[in-house]
């Protein structure tokens, strides 16, 4: 049988996902600011010879982007299938709204409480029988 911890890293695929394509995004940006600059401060000579070959950079860069799509693509999948597991567990609607709000919407439990005008405890309680059918599923 599943533990509540396996339960809770099998609804964390989509966060870690999220994580990962957010570093790649943040990667990619810096470099091709990187090599805006490049470009920028080694311009071209007379005669049309470079003085530097940004090609190298280029590469690396649609490389990185290649990356992040397929992160991106991989997070998406995840999102769908944590999504379909907490909708179709024999729960109410109220422990599928907490799995919900902090497993897809990655909101903070300060956050769900207000949002659900629930104390912490009633939350932490719902999250718990949330990962318990959880881990009955898997």
């Amino acid at each position: 049988m599943v533990t509540i911890e396996k339960a809770q890293e099998f609804l964390n695929q989509a966060y870690e996902a999220r994580n990962n394509a957010v570093t790649i995004a943040y990667e990619l940006a810096e470099m091709k600011k990187t090599s805006r600059k490049l470009v920028a401060s080694f311009e071209l000579i007379p005669g049309g010879v470079n003085k530097y070959d940004i090609s190298n950079d280029i590469a690396r860069i649609e490389v990185k982007t290649e990356e992040l799509r397929k992160k991106q693509e991989l997070w998406i999948e995840k999102t769908k299938i944590i999504e379909d597991c907490i909708n179709n567990l024999p729960v109410n609607i109220k422990i599928k709204r907490v799995l919900s709000l902090r497993y897809l919407s990655f909101q903070k439990w300060n956050k769900i409480k207000e949002e659900m005008c629930y104390s912490e405890r009633h939350v932490m309680r719902l999250h718990l029988l949330g990962l318990e059918a959880t881990a009955k599923k898997l």
